[in-house]
């Protein structure tokens, strides 16, 4: 259907369908994320095509930030597709939290519609710290997800597992915030603070 063609990473869907079965990413990961996206009823199937797209590149990596944002991970290992315990609840009630609570939770700005990874990093954050409280969430996904994994141990050691690894930064990321920093300051105010003094010392000397 001429009207359900759209860019794929720049290249024609038919062709990207065939590098992703390559990678074996077609069925359990584009497919699926497409469906559940159409199951939504929220958006067009050209758009829900666009969605779907997105996360999956043809050469068989994923963009785990365009999924985390969707309320989804990919688990390479398995070579498939896992909905975020509690996204589906994201804007609604909260675990553990009444209807009217969580209205007056929103209400008061409390639970924002924020994107899911920043949902994520907060649980990341608080995991291990007891006694929080849904105020504190940013959202009714970060409540969800805190309130589920803390009671436990080993559900807390799942989520670092899954979760925790996909915001560790990687080796060039860490090489370029060290040449930026410099005993926890940046090197642009070291210099900054440099010159103010070289120019101060010259005009005294004028």
């Amino acid at each position: 259907m001429a009207g359900m063609d759209v860019d794929a990473h720049g290249y024609t869907y038919n062709e990207y369908k065939e590098m992703l079965k390559a990678h074996g990413m077609w069925e359990g990961a584009h497919l699926k994320l497409r469906e559940w996206l159409k199951g939504k009823g929220s958006n067009s199937a050209v758009d829900c095509k666009r969605m779907a797209i997105k996360p999956f590149l043809p050469d068989g990596s994923v963009d785990g930030d365009a999924l985390l944002d969707l309320g989804w991970t990919y688990n390479g290992a398995a070579n498939r597709l896992e909905r975020i315990p509690g996204a589906e609840d994201e804007g609604g009630v909260g675990a553990g939290v009444t209807r009217e609570r969580a209205k007056e939770l929103v209400r008061d700005g409390d639970w924002k519609d924020v994107p899911v990874r920043e949902s994520v990093e907060w649980v990341l954050a608080h995991l291990l710290i007891p006694g929080m409280q849904p105020e504190d969430a940013p959202s009714a996904l970060a409540w969800n997800q805190w309130l589920f994994f803390s009671r436990d141990e080993g559900r807390q050691a799942d989520y670092f597992k899954d979760y925790g690894s996909k915001f560790i930064p990687t080796r060039s990321q860490l090489e370029v915030e060290g040449r930026f920093e410099d005993r926890g300051e940046s090197q642009a105010d070291f210099i900054r603070e440099c010159i103010v003094e070289l120019e101060g010392g010259a005009a005294d000397a004028g």
